[in-house]
């Protein structure tokens, strides 16, 4: 980055002096010092991540039935994800995120509060997609 306002500079000189090929040049070589990166954000991760949060919040509202479509919502993009491949190392991931919507949904339709069990299930979906970005990127 430090190099380009030189470039510019240069380029510049080189365009008022009327040596557009040079000022051309100069440019080309700036703009090869880029480097792009990729990187694979799996949609069906990202939704889930929201549909748990929206599911949250109907449950502390007291709309349990929205919040339980939600959650099921949630479970049918984490099915999608791991259909398409997006694993992180760990085996049973998928299993440990099913568990935490199944015991989420069991609190929700008992008489208790399930806010506890949300957060425990965001933090296993958070990391589970760290784990899994960290390894799509490599």
């Amino acid at each position: 980055m430090a190099s380009y306002p030189s470039a510019l500079k240069l380029a510049s000189q080189y365009l008022h002096d009327n040596q557009i090929a040079k000022a051309q040049g100069v440019l080309e070589i700036a703009l090869s010092t880029f480097d792009t990166t990729t990187e694979v954000i799996p949609v069906p991760l990202l939704k889930a991540t929201d549909l748990i949060a929206v599911a949250s919040k109907l449950s502390n509202d007291g709309e349990k039935e929205k919040a339980l479509r939600y959650l099921k919502s949630a479970r049918d993009e984490l099915k999608i994800a791991e259909t398409l491949g997006y694993v992180s190392r760990s085996d049973n991931s998928y299993a440990m995120l099913y568990d935490a919507i199944k015991a989420v949904k069991k609190e929700i339709q008992g008489k208790n509060r399930a806010e506890k069990l949300f957060d425990t299930l965001k933090a296993k979906l958070k990391d589970f997609k760290e784990k899994v970005f960290s390894e799509t990127s490599q």
